[in-house]
């Protein structure tokens, strides 16, 4: 009895709790390299295509140094609610 009795509250609990509504606020991407870039021309395409879709601001920025260090501790640092994502593009040799 006791077990269904918390089945019943963790329903009716989890049926007041609405989930927010993703993205409400604009999205900073985080772009570790250089504006004009090979990272940069490839990912302000996309932000674009991003902010038509998901009807809020997507935002490229470049935090540039230190061979991508210096961005990507931002973007690590940063809030983790999933509206500072980093955009890293490695390098990729051919052997």
């Amino acid at each position: 009895m006791k077990k269904l009795v918390g089945l019943f509250l963790m329903f009716v609990v989890a049926a007041g709790v609405q989930a927010q509504q993703y993205p409400a606020k604009p999205i900073r991407i985080i772009v570790a390299f250089a504006p004009g870039g090979t990272s940069d021309v490839i990912m302000r395409p996309i932000a674009q295509k991003l902010s038509e879709d998901l009807k809020v601001p997507v935002i490229v920025e470049n935090r540039t140094g230190a061979n991508g260090t210096i961005g990507t501790t931002y973007a690590a640092r940063s809030e983790p609610d999933g509206y500072t994502p980093p955009f890293y593009l490695g390098k990729i040799d051919a052997a």
